[in-house]
């Protein structure tokens, strides 16, 4: 069982608002992103071509395991290759 309610009905935002955000009660608010231009415009294409340009990525720590167990040094590796 969730720990929270999810809500899916949000055609009423102040209303959810009243019921969860004002009485502290956590809710999951499905699809309350699906409008945001960042629903559309985020990828791994767009993450791995930096941002459309915009700024360079870094390097991430990685660990190579063939069995999920994390052993032996980390060596960096540019996002856009782990991605």
């Amino acid at each position: 069982a969730p720990h929270c309610d999810i809500v899916t009905d949000l055609s009423d935002l102040n209303k959810t608002c009243k019921i969860y955000m004002a009485r502290n009660k956590p809710a999951l608010l499905k699809g309350a992103a699906k409008a945001w231009p960042a629903a559309s415009k985020w990828n791994f294409d767009y993450f791995r071509n930096g941002f459309s340009g915009e700024v360079e990525l870094g390097s991430i720590p990685v660990t190579v395991s063939l069995d999920g167990q994390e052993r032996g040094p980390k060596q960096e590796m540019p996002l856009r290759d782990y991605l």
